[in-house]
């Protein structure tokens, strides 16, 4: 019992660094991406793999240590899944941001409707600061630092 319970701990552990990975790359294919369709992909992946750390992040026994980590895996998935709405609306005109019903949405609602109606990345990226501080009294931190660190072909990393 206490050798299943290792190995299922250690290999949650291995999936939760798996996604982290993922999502390290997911990075490095925004950090060159301008298509709008390319970043929903993108930015949709990494909400999932965000939303991943944060089923796995318990069971690979994090949570004795950082308790508050899983709900900060949960508001980066949400963070990740409202900006790859936002270029969704952009590299489908008309058809409007369709994830409209998170508990952000009354904070940041305003700025992520001026961003889906951006049709230029590069303005859209400039907004990330207003999101950012639109977003930071509700979920922290350490989870609005997904947007600070998010990369796009105009920051140097």
């Amino acid at each position: 019992m206490l050798f299943t319970r290792f190995r299922a701990r250690r290999r949650a552990r291995a999936d939760y660094f798996a996604a982290d990975k993922r999502i390290a790359g997911y990075y490095t294919g925004l950090a060159g991406d301008h298509d709008p369709d390319g970043r929903f992909q993108l930015l949709t992946r990494c909400a999932t793999a965000a939303a991943q750390q944060r089923r796995l992040h318990t069971a690979a026994g994090f949570d004795r240590r950082d308790p508050e980590q899983a709900q900060v895996h949960a508001w980066e998935s949400v963070l990740y899944r409202l900006l790859a709405d936002v270029e969704y609306a952009v590299a489908y005109p008309g058809h409007g941001r369709r994830y409209t019903t998170t508990s952000l949405e009354r904070v940041a609602g305003d700025v992520l409707g001026r961003m889906a109606a951006e049709p230029d990345l590069a303005t859209r990226v400039a907004m990330y600061g207003a999101l950012y501080a639109a977003v930071l009294p509700v979920v922290g931190g350490q989870a609005a630092e997904a947007l600070a660190c998010l990369p796009s072909p105009f920051t140097r990393r």
